[in-house]
């Protein structure tokens, strides 16, 4: 397409070496080449500098740093955001990739001065690459694209990032305008900041792949204790709630915050009671089945039932046969009960974004990172 606005993309690394080389593949594929890409480098000591020192296209920044480590994870972000000139800002981890034509279907979606951000569809693989999930849009196209101003936040406020790190995009002055990416202890940069910018504007959401999110056993969001982070952003929510009372009633939201408190705990109660299956699952959908049989026989001390030896068993012959067989099966009776509920149009429709809590339903839905 003819020259438009400069994306900057902004990427934090550590220790990437044996996914960077895909992750460049899919920049420089890029059918939009009016790009900058800015790459900070968290003190990786396994020559993921050295693959990425070897580029030659004068569109790259590269520098690094000490590492700072992933607590400190949004503070390298707005290091990395003070170096980008772009109008446009996108994001990646150093570990996924895109589409060919990610930047070049995004950066139509800025042509109303009203949008702040921008995200999609992403497909979430393996460390090999494979399918083992999908993100869609929300089906309230309210929330979706937080329109009006502000409708997002209810989702958000279940603690549900409904928008993938690598699908994003974001318009540099928004994100500048309320101070860079938004620092809350315990979390990491993504859900603080939309939540934030869901007051600043609407968001256009694309209904379609836009970028591939690696779970890999070094993913810095595998690596962090899932009860502490779940509950950072609890945390985050109930500040964010009393600090913008007053912008958040003049968008017409009204609420009560001793109600949203208590339903927080009922919240976090469900999480860390079904924390052990959700990892067991998901473990058994990137191959670590010794892991996921450990997980879930702790989640079967804590909830016996004929139900849960059911899976279990069903988790030991995965591992036996090193194929997930739990994972197809869950999806089988979702299908199944989609079909059924087409047969009773007043059954109740649950959003397939919403939270779930029955074990057999697959892994709980919490934050993208």
């Amino acid at each position: 397409m003819e020259k438009g606005p400069l994306v900057s993309i902004l990427t934090v690394v550590f220790n990437q070496r044996h996914y960077i080389d895909q992750t460049i593949s899919s920049v420089l594929g890029q059918t939009y080449r009016h790009w900058e890409w800015i790459i900070l480098d968290d003190g990786s000591n396994d020559g993921t500098g050295e693959v990425i020192k070897k580029l030659r296209d004068g569109r790259i920044h590269y520098t690094s740093q000490r590492h700072a480590g992933d607590r400190r994870l949004t503070g390298s972000c707005n290091k990395a955001l003070s170096m980008c000139r772009g109008e446009l800002v996108a994001l990646l981890d150093g570990d996924d990739y895109w589409p060919r034509d990610k930047l070049e279907a995004q950066v139509r979606c800025f042509d109303s001065d009203d949008v702040v951000l921008s995200y999609g569809e992403c497909c979430v693989v393996d460390p090999h690459g494979m399918k083992i999930d999908y993100m869609g849009l929300p089906e309230d196209t309210g929330i979706a694209c937080n329109d009006p101003v502000g409708s997002s936040i209810k989702m958000f406020l279940k603690r549900y990032c409904f928008m993938a790190v690598a699908t994003v995009m974001l318009r540099r002055s928004a994100l500048v305008g309320i101070g860079g990416f938004v620092e809350a202890e315990g979390l990491f940069q993504d859900f603080a900041t939309w939540t934030r910018l869901s007051l600043e504007g609407r968001f256009s959401p694309l209904p379609r792949c836009l970028g591939f999110y690696r779970r890999q056993p070094m993913s810095v969001s595998l690596n962090r204790n899932a009860e502490e982070l779940y509950c950072s952003g609890i945390e985050y929510l109930k500040k964010f709630m009393a600090a913008y009372e007053g912008r958040l009633r003049g968008l017409g939201f009204e609420y009560d915050l001793k109600a949203l408190e208590e339903q927080w705990q009922e919240m976090i109660k469900t999480f860390v009671s079904f924390l052990p299956y959700n990892r067991a699952v998901f473990m058994l959908k990137i191959g670590s089945f010794e892991e996921a049989g450990s997980e879930f026989k702790n989640f079967m001390d804590k909830s016996p039932s004929i139900k849960t030896r059911f899976i279990y068993i069903l988790i030991a012959f995965s591992g036996l046969l090193k194929v997930d067989i739990v994972n197809p099966l869950a999806a089988l009776k979702q299908r199944v009960l989609r079909m059924i509920g087409t047969l009773r149009p007043r059954q109740l429709k649950i959003p397939s974004y919403a939270q779930r809590a029955d074990p057999s339903d697959g892994i709980q839905s919490s934050s993208c990172r």
